[in-house]
């Protein structure tokens, strides 16, 4: 299956897709790209949804490709493609898993298992992005893989980025692996400040995931590692100090954390939201303490037509990357059940209609369907 879909939410709309884009026909119909002479294909199996720090373009990762196209977040045109395949001498792409935005004008590709001079481990590409002229232009990539010694890990398989953009650390960014342990680099220089050990990272060897910036202290991301059946961990790094600060401790019951976002009570306070795709539940923690706040047993679901949400809300179902309407962060909707209705894969589900919804999901693992919510 190449092309995907793209489900767009208006927040300040009623509860309906404002918009379904046909990722493939547009990449097809980009006129900007045609006109720059690319040769404009779809691409296999979208994953993520990266909007620009302006909120102008949207990159969206191809992880059974080796490209990201750049979205206008306006009219959802495929302005420019990266092309990650062999983007410079002795650079071999892998799986665009990932990413993150260094600027307006450039992104850094989170390469899963890509190669850069005969090391293998995955990798990141760095993009400069020229939208008027419908082109990108490679401008470095740095293998992954030379990280494994100083982490202690065996291998690396690099899965996420992330950084803060509201103060003096916006060119550093912390990169997660599922081999386990992580670095933090330079988006500038693309090069290594500091790889964080193992032994830092305690009970979580493994799962590397999503990266959050907090939205006030410029110098702090909290990292989400996780594994179906292991343990779940959620990490302060600190770009400032280099280091891991705090290591926040989930529920016990807590099975494959897949979500990450912060939010603010009503009352004050920074709270992170992180949810759980096997036990599908949702957990709140207090910023400060790692107390747990609450915890909420996830009874979400895909509405059968997915192209037709129901005109109250929409439905919901226990994946990844939560959505949160602050200051709701901490109410749990009421739901009332409505009769079993055939899923797009066939068999029959049970739909739910929050009286009072709080979170938007993802697409359901393991399925091209893609439905993120347009994150601008």
């Amino acid at each position: 299956m190449v092309g995907g879909t793209l489900y767009v939410h208006d927040l300040a709309g009623p509860w309906e897709w404002s918009q379904i884009v046909d990722l493939g026909d547009a990449a097809i119909a980009s006129p900007a790209m045609r006109a720059a002479g690319e040769r404009v294909v779809p691409r296999h199996k979208p994953h993520m949804v990266l909007p620009s720090p302006d909120q102008a373009y949207v990159a969206v990762t191809y992880t059974g490709d080796k490209f990201v196209h750049i979205l206008d977040a306006s009219t959802k045109e495929v302005v420019v493609s990266l092309d990650a395949r062999r983007p410079a001498a002795g650079v071999v792409g892998g799986a665009m898993h990932a990413g993150a935005w260094h600027g307006n004008e450039h992104f850094i590709i989170v390469d899963m298992t890509g190669s850069v001079n005969d090391v293998a481990g995955g990798a990141l590409h760095k993009y400069q992005v020229d939208v008027a002229n419908g082109v990108s232009y490679h401008k470095a990539s740095l293998a992954i893989g030379l990280s494994a010694s100083d982490r202690g890990t065996t291998a690396t398989k690099p899965i996420a980025m992330g950084g803060n953009a509201i103060g003096a650390f916006a060119d550093l960014y912390f990169v997660t692996d599922a081999k386990g342990a992580g670095s933090i680099i330079n988006g500038t220089s693309m090069t290594v400040v500091r790889n964080l050990p193992l032994a830092d990272f305690g009970a979580c060897t493994g799962g590397g995931l999503w990266i959050v910036p907090h939205p006030e202290i410029s110098e702090v991301v909290i990292a989400q590692y996780g594994t179906v059946g292991g343990t779940q961990c959620l990490y302060q790094v600190n770009l400032k100090s280099l280091t891991i600060t705090k290591t926040y401790a989930l529920p016990t019951a807590a099975d494959d954390a897949h979500g990450i976002a912060f939010c603010r009570a009503s009352t004050g306070g920074h709270f992170l939201v992180n949810t759980n795709r096997a036990s599908a539940t949702l957990d709140v923690l207090d910023y400060e303490t790692g107390r747990v706040a609450l915890r909420r047993g996830c009874r979400l679901c895909l509405h059968d037509a997915f192209h037709r949400p129901p005109p109250q809300a929409p439905s919901y179902h226990a994946t990844p990357i939560a959505r949160l309407f602050p200051p709701e962060c901490l109410r749990t909707p009421q739901s009332s059940p409505l009769p079993k209705t055939p899923t797009p894969q066939g068999g029959r589900r049970r739909l739910f209609r929050p009286q009072r919804p709080i979170l938007l999901e993802g697409a359901p693992a393991g399925r091209d369907l893609f439905a993120p919510g347009w994150r601008v």
